[in-house]
């Protein structure tokens, strides 16, 4: 699959192999950051030199439950924290005008266009909306309810979580493994 056939495919089930590699490269699970102007993706599986390479260097945060690097600056329009698992990205939140679901949605868009492309979400929580996946033989199937619950800590499990402001637009886009 490649990036131009992005959202051509089935929310909830793929044909397509989503693994290269230990690298997902599927369009729900891909974060697209415009540096410059200039298409950079980041995906569950990368490694953080890889990150490091194509965003420049991190500052290390903490906070409870979470440890993990941020990437741009006070002045910058691009805002993405990346958190890590035996070195490959595990986690990924967005904000900001630079950054969005593989060239789809992005700050601001109506969450209802994201609802329209996507279909019902897996599970709703206050302003933010999930959509779980399971990578079962290399491709990703959509799962919902007892399944997510099952899913827990799983490595092959994968979050996409859109969080959505009072005003019903997307402020802000997160990948992460194990639901």
């Amino acid at each position: 699959m490649t990036v131009s056939d992005s959202f051509h495919v089935n929310a909830a089930a793929s044909n397509v192999n989503a693994v290269n590699g230990s690298i997902i490269q599927h369009p729900y699970l891909t974060i697209q950051v415009l540096k410059e102007k200039k298409p950079i993706y980041i995906r569950p599986g990368m490694t953080k030199q890889k990150v490091d390479q194509l965003l420049g260097k991190p500052i290390e945060i903490e906070y409870p439950g979470f440890r993990g690097y941020a990437y741009g600056n006070s002045t910058s329009t691009i805002h993405v924290t990346v958190g890590y698992l035996n070195g490959k990205v595990a986690s990924i939140y967005t904000s900001g005008y630079e950054i969005s679901l593989n060239g789809q949605f992005k700050f601001g868009t109506p969450w209802k266009n994201v609802l329209t492309k996507l279909g019902p979400p897996s599970q709703v929580k206050e302003n933010t909306y999930d959509y779980v996946f399971q990578l079962i033989n290399g491709k990703l199937r959509r799962i919902y309810g007892t399944a997510i619950q099952e899913g827990k800590g799983k490595t092959d499990v994968y979050t996409l979580r859109f969080y959505i402001s009072e005003s019903g637009n997307v402020r802000g886009i997160s990948v992460v493994q194990a639901a």
